[in-house]
């Protein structure tokens, strides 16, 4: 059995970090009357959804890189230790941040680097 890969390894672990991270933020949005005054409106819902799709996108392209360029043994330990660390990783943050529509933004807008990241280290 040889080695993973160690860049490609470690952009797949940020990218399930991030997306996990992302998901335990936006569950909090859900019901409707969870929300905050600010995402509550139409530009509200439309930006948890819209973000949503950013990071769905995000993961899938996630997926696809580490099926071509890393084994499974490596993708489900480096995956399963993220998904496992991201509550504790969003625990420090403000309730004000992850509770506000910032969070959405800042944590779509990370997915996507990383994952544009990781596309440039590969290909």
């Amino acid at each position: 059995m040889q080695m993973p890969p160690p860049i490609e390894s470690m952009t797949f672990m940020a990218g399930v970090l991030v997306v996990f991270i992302f998901i335990v933020t936006v569950a909090a949005h859900f019901p409707a009357e969870a929300r905050r005054p600010s995402l509550r409106g139409i530009a509200g819902t439309a930006l948890i959804f819209c973000s949503s799709a950013l990071v769905a996108t995000t993961a899938i392209a996630d997926l696809i890189l580490a099926y071509h360029e890393i084994p499974w043994y490596a993708a489900v330990i480096g995956g399963g230790a993220m998904i496992l660390a991201a509550p504790y990783t969003l625990h420090p943050l403000s309730d004000d941040f992850v509770n506000g529509p910032s969070a959405l933004i800042v944590l779509g807008a990370l997915a996507m680097v990383v994952t544009l990241v990781a596309l440039s280290l590969i290909y």
